[in-house]
């Protein structure tokens, strides 16, 4: 069976038809599991408590952040927050000792440091996200702390209650 106008010279039938729906099919297929839920419990934004953590800094880095700077992923530049609070201590780093066995120890004029700050992000089940971009435990990222840029972990994230 032919569809159309035999003076244009266009002709369509059923086997073309049939190909063009499978075909939207596939690609609507493709797409619902592109885009498939990633957990987001809200779409409206929730108060947050993250802690950055680098083992193994220079000491001069250290001093030049301050409490009440602000902290932006360096790479993306999104805020972040601001810092609450900053504890230094001792760096950690691995060597292997005379046996070959990696061992905990420090670097002179090194610190490690955990950074606090809160944000506002929206809540998903893994973390939070700020403009549309995932953050977890773990997640390693660049990050600007007042003056200084540096390579951090997540250690942690707390939704604040009520605000």
């Amino acid at each position: 069976m032919t569809i159309g106008k035999e003076k244009s010279g266009v002709k369509i039938n059923i086997i073309d038809i049939l190909i063009i729906l499978i075909f939207i099919g596939v690609c609507f297929f493709i797409y619902s599991k592109m885009h498939k839920d990633i957990g987001i419990t809200g779409s409206t934004e929730s108060a947050f408590t993250v802690k950055f953590y680098a083992t193994d800094i220079d000491s001069f880095v250290t001093d030049s952040i301050k409490v009440g700077d602000k902290v932006l992923d360096a790479d993306k530049e999104l805020d972040l927050g601001q810092i609450i609070d900053i504890k230094s201590g001792d760096s950690i780093s691995f060597s292997p000792n005379s046996n070959g066995i990696l061992v905990a120890s420090g670097k002179e004029n090194h610190n490690s440091i955990e950074i606090t700050s809160n944000l506002k992000g929206q809540k998903f089940d893994y973390g939070f996200l700020v403009n549309g971009n995932k953050y977890s435990v773990g997640h390693s990222l660049n990050i600007r702390a007042g003056k200084a840029i540096l390579n951090v972990r997540i250690s942690g994230i707390e939704e604040k209650s009520g605000e």
